[in-house]
């Protein structure tokens, strides 16, 4: 099964590894230091400067921008063909001055197109640090004979048993990828092959799969649209899986397909042009969904909606990656109200639902895709939104006029925005446990 927060397979600290038998693509890596996930405070939509976290952020961007600094009066002693001679020069510098500014942010260099050489700053166990690490990339800014990124790159399939041996440090056999939708618009894998134990799913086999996908389809593809991993051993391996470049090549095919295939049944349409239903449809929010939420005294019990599909994917906040369900960049987002002076009846709440969509229809912001009930008095209303940074003040000002209650936070079901929330009221308190759905 997939864990996101655990399952990762890394190389070792300075570690050289040649994704190729020809040599046609090598890579230098260092080892995360941690699996756990640690827990974050906001950086997306962190408005509050003055603040704690603010004033850390503040300080987290100085670091970045010195790393750029020291990296571009640097860089010049770093070509591929001294670090293929000496590893540890390149590993340990860019090592040494990355862990102060995320300890658990991993690298690996690789030879790009044009003669650039690749940094590739990778979140590690880091997911919720992941609105940080774009901010660092995004200021690199061009820098002469590089190209850098946040994701690790798909390899091309004759460099894929290479890469396998070089971070799985065992070898890839013949092996067959089978890939099949599942709920929430996520893909699962199964992958068959003859090296696999006979039991299904051991823990080595899943992980050697979990590598074997992320060397085939990429980090990115990987992190946004890969459900559960399953392993097996059929003893059945047709001749075209028996070449593993051939393999990887058809398992990258249908998993493209397959991602396209989702994508072609998602509205054509922005949702706030999808006219508004007045026939609606109760969901029960799943038990797993608030177990830890309730713990806090908070928790969702129901949706209304008229997007039934989309139900399916909002059921369980931080899970979902907005782009499985919009092609048009839209993002997910929630209003959380906690109603403790029990202000709220049928009229109010209509009005509020009524009112947010209205404004963000007007505006081409977005509109309201559902509304729920929680524990003990909490009120939901999900929203889909073009453009979140421009909505965030026409929410604030539209629940100021409203009077909705001053424990309201703007919330983010993108699992990289987790940890994300902005106040909607003046008064309105810090959010605890932010990681916590609901």
């Amino acid at each position: 099964m997939k864990n996101q927060t655990t399952v990762l397979i890394v190389l070792t600290v300075a570690a050289v590894c040649s994704l190729a038998a020809c040599g046609s693509l090598e890579q230098i890596s260092n080892l995360a230091t941690s699996t756990d996930e640690p827990e974050s405070s906001r950086w997306r939509f962190l408005y509050d400067a003055d603040g704690p976290e603010g004033r850390k952020k503040a300080q987290e961007i100085k670091e970045i921008d010195q790393f750029w600094t020291d990296f571009k009066a640097y860089k010049s002693k770093i070509t591929w063909d001294s670090m293929k001679k000496d590893p540890n020069q390149a590993v340990g510098w860019v090592s040494e001055h990355l862990k102060p500014i995320e300890p658990e942010f991993e690298f690996e260099m690789g030879p790009a197109p044009d003669n650039k050489i690749e940094l590739d700053i990778c979140r590690g166990s880091a997911f919720n640090r992941m609105p940080m690490l774009q901010t660092m990339v995004a200021r690199a800014g061009d820098i002469l004979g590089w190209k850098v990124d946040c994701y690790r790159k798909a390899l091309d399939p004759l460099n894929v048993a290479g890469g396998f041996e070089a971070r799985g440090h065992k070898k890839l056999g013949p092996f067959k990828a089978i890939v099949t939708e599942e709920q929430g618009h996520l893909i699962s894998v199964t992958i068959d092959s003859p090296d696999f134990n006979k039991t299904v799913d051991t823990k080595d086999d899943v992980q050697s799969a979990f590598l074997l996908c992320e060397l085939v389809l990429g980090e990115e593809n990987l992190d946004k649209w890969t459900g559960n991993f399953h392993s097996k051993n059929s003893g059945i391996i047709e001749k075209s899986n028996q070449d593993v470049p051939k393999a990887a090549e058809i398992f990258a095919k249908d998993f493209t397909q397959l991602k396209s295939t989702i994508l072609s049944k998602l509205p054509e349409k922005y949702y706030y042009q999808v006219p508004k239903v007045e026939a609606v449809s109760l969901f029960k929010s799943s038990k797993a969904s608030w177990d830890e939420a309730h713990k806090l005294n908070r928790g969702r019990l129901t949706f209304v909606s008229s997007f039934n599909d989309l139900m399916g994917g909002l059921d369980v906040p931080g899970s979902l990656h907005s782009e499985r369900y919009s092609r048009h960049g839209e993002k997910f987002a929630y209003l959380q109200m906690l109603d403790e002076q029990s202000q709220f009846d049928d009229e109010k709440r209509n009005q509020i639902e009524d009112t947010l969509d209205k404004t963000l229809r007007e505006q081409k912001l977005g509109s309201l895709a559902a509304t729920g009930r929680g524990v003990p008095n909490s009120y939901y209303f999900d929203l889909c939104l073009t453009d979140v940074d421009k909505a965030i003040p026409v929410l604030r000002s539209t629940c100021e006029r409203l009077g909705v209650p001053q424990k309201c936070w703007l919330r983010f079901y993108d699992y990289y925005w987790r940890s994300e929330w902005v106040r909607m009221m003046p008064k309105t308190p810090a959010l605890d446990r932010p990681t916590i759905s609901w």
